[in-house]
């Protein structure tokens, strides 16, 4: 995404070695640059949220973590994705879309490090739930 606006600098300095003195097409080429960065960055938050809906549901899936809180993240994720999509038509709900799906990031994180995941779900993996497993394995 700052690739879009670390092109200018070296579109800058062609320009001066050029000595035009129409200022107007570095300024269009600097729009679009700047434009396509707002882009570029929807289209990685459209993916995040895409991946992020297929961790939830593996989650909730394979009862890692609570259903409740897997759910949250399912819904999290979903309003990110349809909130992007939005943003990309042209609505201006971009920005207050992501805070669900960041409320739930950094309450997982929390979680994980707190609690870890469910025994139960690890058992069902057929994972040893215990935290070093059977040595000899």
């Amino acid at each position: 995404m700052a690739l879009f606006v670390l092109l200018q600098i070296p579109l800058a300095s062609a320009f001066v070695k050029a000595a035009v003195t129409d200022a107007s097409f570095l300024q269009a080429v600097s729009g679009l640059f700047a434009q396509g960065q707002v882009y570029a960055y929807d289209v990685g938050m459209i993916a995040l949220g895409v991946s992020g809906l297929v961790l939830c549901y593996t989650l909730y899936r394979a009862k890692l973590l609570p259903r409740l809180v897997a759910g949250w993240g399912l819904i999290g994720y979903a309003i990110l994705f349809v909130g992007m999509l939005s943003e990309v038509m042209g609505s201006g709900l971009g920005l207050a879309s992501s805070i669900p799906g960041g409320l739930w990031e950094a309450f997982v994180g929390v979680w994980l490090i707190a609690k870890g995941f469910s025994a139960s779900g690890l058992t069902l993996l057929g994972r040893d739930a215990s935290p070093l497993g059977t040595p000899g394995r």
